[in-house]
């Protein structure tokens, strides 16, 4: 997992989950060349809409005249609806019946969908029979990293919440670090998703997050101890450009967020930490087509994101923040569920929060095979390629082979690709179908250069 050395939370690697248009005249990188052409990407990702291609009609065909949904006992029928791509009183047509039978499966709700069709002397009915998943559950949480960090604690995990296939989760947790300045933190995280509000084309989205940190800093001769409280608050907003059809397409997010620092100081020097706030402006674009096969996924999901801190929104810190990730799902064997699958990712901070490196890129997640704070900076690059094939006789499981590049630097005038990192591995994925959106993984991996070791990883979600 990418890991901010100072606990300072930017939404920026997942379009999900965490994350640009804005520049201060001041915040101009050294070296600017990279920031523009993934501004232009942004630009040309901004031109693109997804055209639904217009079949030609079908002569003496019948129509469709009932759409009924079975099994959908918490999920409410216009959440299923607004995925079908055919309406009553059109033409029948097969292809759009298993367009529209995928697109419900792609909601990540349903253990399985059916589509049955009933031909009557006016036409057809057609009958969409899901089954659905478990939404809701609370289950302990414990790890031990492979650099000997504890984690323990617990979450709830509510999905598909008022049948409206809301998401919401609490997390609660502890982790007590090893060899590192931050020595114990304590979180507590609320996620919550609404997608679709209304039967609309907006996503709301609003996060909060509290932690307390143990923190022994040290900065050449400097030495000292702090207790570290952080109050994040964030809300985004999405807009699907993809006025009709399924819920893919191009989406744009436009979000606010603060993050609240205070310090306590315990002993040592007083003076190596202030209390300060950090508001920020968030804008970004991404595109969606991923299409979930039960036991594999297809198809891409790439973004690009910038955040912007200025003094303007009342922030102590002033930086710039920006963000781009690539990620696509091939299938090569849909009878033995082997895939191949790719990453890549990019960030930049203009400037870190107190000083140290933002970016930690050694993890699960990341780069495997080496240990924590070997590959750190302001600035970095990863790229993940896995190969996943099925366990025979068994369809939730696969094995997996990887290989993760990537490297950080300490500012963006340093990128570079003359050096990379490189990590190779094996590992096990357990796709558990009746919870949404929980994989089991564990990894084992091998560092090759010369800082590289053998690590063990393990994990409640896929890789990415």
């Amino acid at each position: 997992m990418l890991r901010r050395t100072s606990t300072y939370q930017i939404n920026a690697l997942s379009l999900e989950d965490r994350s640009y248009i804005f520049e201060s005249a001041n915040l101009i990188p050294s070296k600017p060349e990279l920031p523009a052409i993934l501004v232009c990407l942004a630009i040309v990702l901004g031109s693109f809409r997804p055209v639904f291609a217009q079949k030609a009609p079908h002569e003496d065909q019948d129509p469709v005249i009932r759409i009924e949904i079975e099994g959908n006992e918490k999920t409410i029928e216009q959440v299923i609806n607004q995925e079908v791509v055919i309406k009553e009183g059109e033409e029948f047509d097969p292809e759009d019946i298993e367009l529209s039978r995928q697109n419900i499966m792609d909601l990540g709700l349903f253990r399985s969908v059916r589509a049955t069709t009933t031909r009557t002397p006016e036409g057809v009915e057609v009958t969409f029979v899901v089954d659905e998943k478990r939404f809701w559950y609370l289950v302990p949480v414990f790890s031990r990293g492979s650099d000997g960090d504890i984690t323990w604690g617990i979450r709830l995990q509510m999905d598909n919440l008022f049948g409206k296939n809301n998401n919401l989760t609490f997390r609660a947790k502890r982790k007590d670090f090893k060899d590192t300045d931050i020595q114990t933190e304590e979180t507590l995280e609320i996620e919550y998703l609404y997608p679709r509000v209304f039967g609309s084309t907006y996503d709301l989205g609003f996060n909060f997050d509290y932690d307390e940190a143990d923190i022994e800093e040290q900065r050449d001769t400097l030495r000292g101890d702090y207790l570290r409280e952080r109050l994040s608050l964030g809300f985004n907003v999405y807009k699907w450009l993809t006025t009709t059809g399924p819920s893919k397409g191009q989406r744009l997010v436009l979000g606010v967020r603060s993050d609240d620092y205070d310090h306590e100081f315990l002993r040592g020097d007083p003076n190596l930490f202030t209390d300060l706030k950090v508001n920020s402006l968030i804008g970004g674009i991404e595109f969606i087509d991923i299409v979930d096969h039960g036991a594999y996924r297809s198809g891409l999901h790439y973004g690009f994101r910038m955040e912007m801190a200025t003094s303007a929104l009342g922030s102590d810190a002033v930086h710039t923040v920006q963000n781009f990730f690539y990620r696509k799902y091939k299938p090569l064997n849909p009878e033995k569920r082997s895939n191949l699958n790719f990453q890549a990712r990019f960030g930049n901070i203009t400037e870190s929060i107190f000083g140290d490196a933002t970016y930690q890129v050694t993890g699960g997640s990341t780069i495997r095979g080496f240990e924590r704070d070997s590959i750190e900076g302001d600035t970095f690059y990863i790229a993940n390629v896995e190969y996943l094939r099925g366990v025979p006789n068994r369809e939730t499981l696969r094995w997996a082979g990887f290989v993760d590049i990537g490297n950080a630097f300490e500012d963006l005038g340093e990128f570079s690709f003359s050096d990379p990192k490189f990590g190779i591995g094996a590992g096990l994925r357990w796709k558990i179908r009746s919870f949404v959106r929980t994989d089991l993984r564990i990894d084992v991996a091998q560092g090759l250069s010369s800082d590289g070791e053998t690590r063990v990883y393990a994990g409640t979600r896929a890789t990415f």
